[in-house]
């Protein structure tokens, strides 16, 4: 006899609950490389981006200017970089506008769009603005009263996520944009505007040093390091939670199909037990029929591994693109490495595998006498569960279903489960969102009334103290900076 024939013929019989599984597995790897694609195309995008426009170290303000040839001599005696940076916030009723005066050495910008200024009536917008509000070069947009024609877009480091302020939750690019004008016409219109201070630190910069040089000699009033500026740190934060939620993905979610290809390939192994019992008694060994038996579970990992495998490799980039909806539009490169597109297949299929040939294993140890006469997995263990008990028989029926098939019930449970959680999350998220729309504006008077209670009786807000600290920020921020950093 020979055995692989049987695969066939095997495949044909239980074709529905082939396709069920190399679906699920499919949906798996299509979220893993979804999420994997997107982490790793945004994580290196943001690595040559930074290093290429020369991302700020950190942003500081003083109450005393420093003078433009004391920042070289600060340069040299920290081994850093330093730029002033120029810029203000316009307010024009419904859209605000923070604009800069283009700088030299630190934070450049991207053109994503169009071409420089080339004259004083022209100005760079931010891409993400001008995608959302369907703006393209040549189109006029308005700042301050006065109409300017759009000669492009761009992109630039430190604003790869367009919040408008620190404090902002999320991004707005409905309302809110950048803009770059010619020096000579951001002079003409705003004089030097507000300014800030930008730094890179070199490798052998004494941070500390240098941050109380400039706190002795010109009075720091604000400090922001790239490693805490939500507008930087996001790109990366969501690209690691991209990567990392790949992995998971990839490990439990076959577990949720390996548990329907255990229970399957059990009952199909006990209707069998006759045929593996004369197999047995014929002379084939027990692992051999373990491998025959186990390798209808890589079926499923196999087919459905390949088949998205070679899909996310052809259509990487707008696979990768999804995961671009909270950025500015950035052009990352997606795409999947083959070892990745490997383990999309391996990984799954080697779990089934396992998983079969424990199952596999368990039945074979029975007694080949036992397999011929076809009582493996014929025990009346759960058929006797409450015999000596004066219960109905509908219940006593149900909880021998539910004892009798173990796995079966699982199953159900976890199905029901899983439903149920998610179910349960959409209405908690729903609840919340409403809460917040209700007792929020009451809970913040609230609590500013008890923080300005505390504060003006001299008192330590017990409790509050991070709250107040919070808030006193955010009101220095507001008062030292009306116009936005």
């Amino acid at each position: 006899m020979i055995l692989n024939k049987r695969y066939t013929r095997n495949i044909k019989a239980n074709l529905p609950f082939y396709a069920a599984a190399t679906v699920l597995t499919m949906v798996t790897l299509l979220m893993f490389y979804l999420f994997y694609i997107a982490g790793t195309g945004i994580h290196a995008f943001g690595d040559t981006f930074f290093s290429r426009y020369k991302l700020e170290s950190a942003t500081f303000s003083t109450y005393k200017e420093i003078p433009d040839e004391e920042l070289v001599s600060l340069e040299k005696q920290y081994d850093v970089t330093l730029e002033k940076e120029h810029f203000v916030g316009v307010d024009d009723g419904e859209v605000r506008v923070r604009v800069f005066m283009p700088n030299r050495k630190i934070d450049l910008y991207e053109i994503q769009e169009g071409k420089e200024p080339g004259a004083d009536d022209e100005v760079l917008i931010s891409a993400g603005y001008a995608v959302e509000n369907g703006v393209r070069p040549g189109d006029a947009v308005s700042i301050g009263g006065r109409t300017y024609t759009v000669a492009g877009t761009f992109l630039r480091p430190d604003y790869l996520y367009m919040v408008e302020n620190e404090s902002d939750d999320y991004k707005n690019v409905t309302s809110f944009f950048l803009a770059y004008m010619t020096e000579n016409e951001f002079t003409e219109r705003f004089g030097g505007g507000s300014i800030q201070n930008k730094v890179i630190y070199g490798e052998r910069t004494d941070e500390t040093a240098f941050r109380k040089r400039i706190d002795s000699d010109y009075f720091m009033s604000g400090y922001l390091g790239s490693d805490h500026n939500l507008r930087v740190t996001f790109v990366y934060e969501q690209a690691d939670m991209f990567i990392m939620s790949s992995w998971f993905i990839l490990v439990i979610f076959p577990l949720l199909t390996v548990a329907l290809v255990c229970i399957l390939l059990g009952r199909r192994i006990r209707s069998e037990q006759k045929l593996i019992g004369t197999l047995s008694a014929l002379g084939y060994t027990k692992a051999g029929l373990m491998r025959h038996y186990s390798l209808f579970a890589l079926i499923p990992g196999v087919i459905g591994g390949l088949l998205t495998s070679v899909a996310a490799l052809i259509l990487a980039k707008p696979f990768g693109s999804l995961g671009l909806a909270d950025y500015e539009p950035m052009k990352p490169d997606f795409r999947l490495p083959v070892w990745v597109a490997v383990a999309g297949v391996v990984i799954p299929a080697l779990i089934y595998y396992i998983a079969a040939m424990v199952r596999v294993h368990r039945l074979l140890r029975a007694d080949t006498v036992r397999l011929l006469a076809g009582q493996v997995g014929n025990d009346a263990g759960g058929r006797r569960v409450l015999a000596r008990k004066r219960v109905p028989v509908r219940r006593k029926f149900a909880l021998r279903q539910i004892v009798g098939s173990p796995g079966r019930s699982f199953v159900i449970f976890l199905g029901i489960f899983l439903g149920a959680m998610i179910v349960a999350f959409a209405f908690s998220f729903l609840d919340s969102v409403r809460a917040v729309g209700k007792r929020g504006p009451r809970r913040i008077r609230q609590l500013q009334v008890r923080i300005y209670s505390e504060l003006s009786q001299g008192r330590k807000a017990r409790g509050w103290r991070s709250r107040i600290r919070a808030s006193v920020r955010r009101s220095a921020i507001t008062a030292l900076y009306p116009d936005g950093p």
